[in-house]
């Protein structure tokens, strides 16, 4: 094999699940086993396969937290690095598959990501928002971390909050260094980016 980890990217409904499978069969005529790791935000949740159009076929990560529960970039990222540990360490091929670019890139790399901030700064940033309005509560992010404004809609309640939670504590939502490819891999990576034109 060229690599030790085979990661796959591509836009929503652009046939990722499908070339993963043919992939997959391939590196088992081969005799390789490969390990399905997920790198989609939405598919963590358990009870949403319609919505994420999540795989059915043994794919790691996929429904493992309940809906009632949150999830951070961070959470994320130390499951992945354990699935594809644990795949390396028993001869399997980690198969990265996913479509949420930060996610994908958190699980292949060594991407810092910020630390959790405490629950009860959730809540009054929540409240805050919930006071504020969307385009108030935006126009305090905007006011306090502009690179995270532009990116974040005034109605994306859960990433407002979370930007303005991260901009409390001097960090930000919006990285400095903004690479989806960047050469900060832990293990040797081999991409492949799916390009496939929507109507098709």
């Amino acid at each position: 094999m060229p690599s030790s980890v085979i990661a796959l990217f591509g836009p929503t409904a652009s046939g990722k699940t499908a070339v993963a499978a043919a992939l997959r069969a391939l590196l088992a005529a081969d005799g390789n086993a490969a390990a399905l790791i997920s790198a989609d935000s939405a598919a963590l949740f358990a009870g949403l396969p319609i919505i994420t159009a999540a795989p059915s076929d043994h794919t790691q990560l996929v429904g493992v937290v309940p809906l009632t529960e949150d999830v951070s970039l961070g959470d994320y990222q130390r499951r992945a690095h354990l699935a594809i540990d644990v795949a390396l360490a028993t001869d399997r091929i980690p198969f990265v598959v996913g479509g949420t670019g930060l996610y994908f890139r958190a699980a292949i790399s060594s991407l810092a990501v910020p630390p959790p901030v405490a629950p009860e700064r959730r809540v009054h940033w929540q409240a805050e928002y919930d006071r504020l309005g969307p385009e108030g509560a935006h126009a305090l992010l905007r006011s306090v971390d502009a690179e995270a404004g532009r990116r974040v809609h005034a109605n994306d309640r859960r990433r407002v909050v979370r930007a303005l939670e991260l901009a409390e504590t001097g960090t930000s939502l919006a990285p400095e260094h903004d690479s989806l490819w960047a050469d900060d891999a832990r293990h040797e990576t081999l991409l492949l980016g799916l390009d496939v034109p929507l109507p098709e």
